[in-house]
């Protein structure tokens, strides 16, 4: 009786944690998609993207400066920012 206990512990632990590994791992991969959240100054001579809203890249824009997705940046033009990548 014991032994089968010990067995249906060991399934539940199987059928639990392994699933929940691999959706991180899936969330892991969805992140190094060109989905994921980028800064950009619209001001006339800007030609970066930013990976945070701080960098000092974005101190001199002389626009106003929005979130945009990375793939929408790099259809635009723009280039990654040497100070925050």
């Amino acid at each position: 009786m014991i032994l089968m206990i010990r067995y249906v512990k060991i399934i539940a632990f199987v059928l639990i944690i392994i699933p929940l590994t691999f959706t991180s791992c899936n969330d892991s991969k969805r992140k190094n998609n060109n989905d994921y959240s980028v800064y950009i100054c619209d001001g006339p001579f800007a030609k970066r993207y930013h990976k945070h809203r701080n960098c000092s890249g974005l101190d001199n824009c002389s626009g106003s400066v929005f979130s945009s997705t990375h793939e929408e940046a790099e259809k635009q033009g723009l280039t990654k920012c040497q100070i925050c990548y």
